[in-house]
């Protein structure tokens, strides 16, 4: 009998948190049990660079979440992208001048498929998943999985994470076809999060992850014009230690019916680069059908150790050293503006309308002037319809 009340406790409390996590914008406890229907999840992605003058990304997301008894749960996760335009093929320095950035042309055509499953088992207040899954390009593939277990504690208000996960890459290049290199993967993680009350929610997660093998762009070179007219290809290092903390708070105002949503991200590699983000939404219930999101993002960066971002910098590199002008290992700020529109069409679908512009620019570097790269524009638009059936 005390055993049945104990059980009965903790899914009234699973009950309560998954409610609060609803209300909230996030996800249910992991421990919180399985979906009672089957759920989907379809979305239509549609990224674009400087007005589609650069690269263009876009092709339908779908997720499948399912029951399996009563103490299981399977998710299937789809993603089919066409991608198509330029991207920054050669980096040119010459003395006093800025970066010239030569784009590949309109050169870029090819398809992005990814499939991955997760597994879920539930028992009482602990849940234990295992997932696998597969990426493929024109010239790239990977293979990937991950095992994680979940713990609540404190009555259901603290849930514990850990997991691990592992990616198997092969790299090959359209512009070389004897290239053909791998690259490993590994992660470790580790979370908790905490209800702090029906309207308050606060989650940390620590991820490490090292990879070992090619990690250079076969598509991205450097030339340096007055310094032996050096030609350098993109080479890295052959390993990478990354570091990401992530902190969340969701804090919802019943009275004016209105939720803050604040993300923080620190991250550090050993290449030398360090980013902070952090990320604000407000989202406000009109008391309609309609629910409306709008929100900030501000990410900025170090670049790594080996970028090359001048022509002094370049004149000093050697062949066969490390060097890399790619802008993303460039230093950097990005800010982002969101809207998003709810509509719940009825107690079982919800149709969300996302747009984010994004605007990346050195100027907006913290701290001090970015890289001598030139700003760029892109706009990121969704339509995502989530079914329970």
């Amino acid at each position: 009998m005390a055993a049945t009340k104990a059980r009965k406790g903790t899914q009234a409390v699973a009950c309560l948190n998954s409610a609060a996590a609803a209300l909230l914008g996030i996800s249910a406890p992991a421990v919180a049990g399985p979906p009672l229907n089957l759920q989907t999840d379809i979305e239509y992605v549609r990224y674009e660079e400087e007005g589609g003058k650069r690269m263009t990304v876009d092709g339908p997301r779908i997720s499948i979440r399912a029951p399996h008894g009563e103490e299981a749960a399977f998710t299937l996760n789809l993603s089919h992208e066409s991608v198509s335009g330029a991207s920054p093929a050669v980096v040119t320095f010459s003395s006093g001048n800025k970066p010239n950035i030569t784009l590949s042309g309109a050169s870029i055509q090819e398809t992005q498929n990814h499939v991955d499953g997760t597994y879920t088992l539930y028992d009482g207040d602990r849940s234990w998943s295992m997932g696998l899954g597969h990426a493929k390009e024109n010239d790239y593939r990977s293979r990937f999985g991950s095992l994680s277990v979940a713990r609540s504690i404190d009555q259901g208000n603290t849930e514990l994470t850990a997991g691990i996960g592992f990616s198997s890459d092969d790299i090959q290049s359209t512009n070389d076809p004897s290239l053909n290199e791998k690259r490993n993967t590994s992660e470790l993680s580790i979370g908790a999060s905490r209800t702090i009350s029906p309207t308050r929610l606060l989650q940390t997660t620590l991820l490490n992850r090292h990879g070992r093998g090619y990690f250079n762009d076969p598509y991205k070179n450097t030339f340096c014009i007055g310094c032996g007219s050096v030609f350098l290809p993109d080479l890295r290092p052959g390993e990478r230690n990354e570091w990401l903390l992530t902190s969340r708070l969701r804090n919802h105002f019943p009275e004016s019916r209105t939720t803050l949503k604040a993300e923080y991200r620190f991250y550090h590699d050993d290449w030398g680069v360090n980013a902070h983000t952090l990320d604000l939404g407000w989202i406000v219930e009109s008391g309609t059908p309609w629910n409306i999101e709008a929100g900030v993002r501000y990410h900025t960066q170090s670049e790594a150790d080996f970028f090359v971002g001048s022509y002094t910098e370049a004149s000093r590199v050697n062949q066969g050293e490390t060097v890399s002008s790619d802008y993303r290992l460039s230093s950097y700020g990005t800010l982002s503006s969101l809207m998003r529109l709810s509509r719940k069409m009825s107690d079982a679908s919800t149709l969300d309308f996302n747009m984010e512009h994004i605007r990346q620019d050195p100027s907006l570097h913290f701290g001090s002037t970015g890289s001598l790269f030139e700003s760029m524009d892109a706009w990121l638009l969704s339509v995502n319809l989530k079914q329970e059936f």
